[in-house]
């Protein structure tokens, strides 16, 4: 069934700006059994928005990882949607015979294809969950210091000297500060 909500997302680049002109793509798009369903278009809205309506077989979740591109940071995405989540409005199941005929239809070149992609993607996720955890773990345990000279929060590296990340600081009226009033960081 296509769904009656979309799903959207912004691409950044490495200074946390949004990344227009990109062309994101689905790397996985299945169900949680793992059976792969075609996947829709991803379009650009503006800005480095954008968004896809997903399609989901009935009663079934929906797992999906998509490659912003070298230049997105973070680069992939990756979510399971519940299907009682986008059959809000419980319409009818009209879909429901596409959708079972377009997977029945798959042919043996896809499944093939599909089998050699599961193995990278499944590298790709190891890569991407290893990275996660190492950056979650810096950002829990590695210190942390604000520069009043440049207004600016330093998160050190695990050698306590290098910097793993810097933001700029800003109060509510968008002035940068180190006062009690942080209202807003931005990635540097």
């Amino acid at each position: 069934m296509s769904s009656p909500k979309a799903i959207g997302f912004t691409l950044y680049d490495i200074n946390g700006a949004p990344l227009p002109g990109q062309i994101p793509v689905f790397l996985t798009y299945c169900e949680e059994t793992g059976t792969d369903i075609p996947a829709p278009a991803i379009i650009e809205i503006k800005g480095g928005g954008y968004y896809f309506i997903p399609t989901f077989n009935v009663n079934r979740d929906l797992y999906y990882l998509i490659d912003g591109g070298v230049n997105s940071f973070p680069r992939y995405y990756s979510e399971l949607l519940r299907y009682e989540s986008f059959n809000v409005d419980l319409l009818p199941n009209i879909d429901t015979n596409a959708a079972t005929a377009a997977s029945e239809s798959t042919t043996a070149a896809t499944q093939a294809t599909t089998a050699a992609t599961e193995s990278t993607t499944a590298a790709a996720q190891a890569t991407i969950a290893a990275t996660e955890a190492t950056i979650a773990r810096k950002c829990g345990t590695n210190s942390r210091n604000v520069d009043p000279l440049t207004k600016r929060e330093i998160l050190l590296d695990d050698d306590g000297v290098t910097p793993f990340v810097r933001w700029n600081l800003f109060d509510d009226l968008n002035a940068p500060t180190t006062g009690p009033n942080i209202f807003k960081k931005t990635k540097i």
